[in-house]
């Protein structure tokens, strides 16, 4: 955000987010075809997860590289509900989001949401806020705002 100008300015992409039926299967064709190893994989453990506002519990798994300034996150849906598994029967595997860096998520939101456009899918872990604003009429896809500390920071 550009306190100074009163505007909302995005910063640099922090991450681009890809969905996947398999993770394991993505993972092996990202390192076949580009040379990327290793991945660091994780399930995530989310609490205050929502979906277009209301309460929903699911769980992924996650994989992430690095290159340069940005990280390439993988996910693949193990179980419940999310717009991934949405964007998966809707548009098939591949780009999802795009992830931007950002401090004082609910201003952000409120920014976006006196936009018309609104929240998706939310949630928290350790160290992490995030929300997923539904951008994809504008832009072919959707954006992720991320709140982090450094607790929340999983590669360097």
């Amino acid at each position: 955000m550009d306190a100074e100008k009163g505007k909302f300015v995005l910063p640099d992409v922090s991450h681009i987010g890809v969905v996947t039926n398999s993770l394991d299967k993505t993972m092996k064709e990202l390192e076949n075809l580009y040379g990327l190893k290793p991945f660091m994989v994780m399930e995530p453990g989310y609490v205050n997860t929502y979906i277009k506002g209301k309460p929903a519990e699911f769980k992924l798994k996650s994989a992430f590289y690095r290159s340069g300034q940005v990280v390439l996150e993988v996910i693949s849906v193990l179980e419940g509900d999310t717009i991934y598994g949405e964007w998966l029967r809707d548009k098939g595997e591949g780009l999802h989001h795009l992830g931007y860096d950002i401090e004082e998520l609910e201003e952000w939101i409120k920014h976006y949401e006196g936009k018309g456009i609104g929240i998706l899918q939310s949630g928290e872990r350790p160290g992490v806020k995030w929300a997923y604003l539904d951008t994809s009429a504008y832009t072919g896809m959707i954006m992720e705002l991320v709140e982090r500390t450094e607790k929340g920071k999983l590669i360097n």
